[in-house]
């Protein structure tokens, strides 16, 4: 019997929509409620299992370009910190 949905559930799918906005915290927000929302849907007492997967989705997609971004913007400065540059 199916009791209430998961309070985490609403929660991941409220901060996923979030994640167009901020893309910070919000994102990070949704992957770990996501994970921890399938993991109290998985008996199938509790109902919201599509909401913990699409808070998972959305923040995975927008979480993957910004540590892309992050390690390009890292190793940019590396280079660009190494590379001598002659003064005319």
């Amino acid at each position: 019997m199916l009791t209430s949905p998961c309070s985490r559930c609403l929660l991941c799918a409220s901060s996923s929509s979030h994640s167009y906005v901020g893309r910070g915290l919000p994102c990070l927000l949704a992957v770990v409620l996501g994970h921890v929302g399938l993991h109290e849907t998985r008996d199938g007492r509790r109902f919201g299992r599509g909401m913990a997967v699409a808070g998972l989705v959305l923040g995975y997609v927008f979480v993957a370009p910004m540590v892309l971004f992050t390690i390009m913007v890292f190793f940019g400065g590396v280079v660009g910190a190494a590379t001598p540059t002659s003064t005319p």
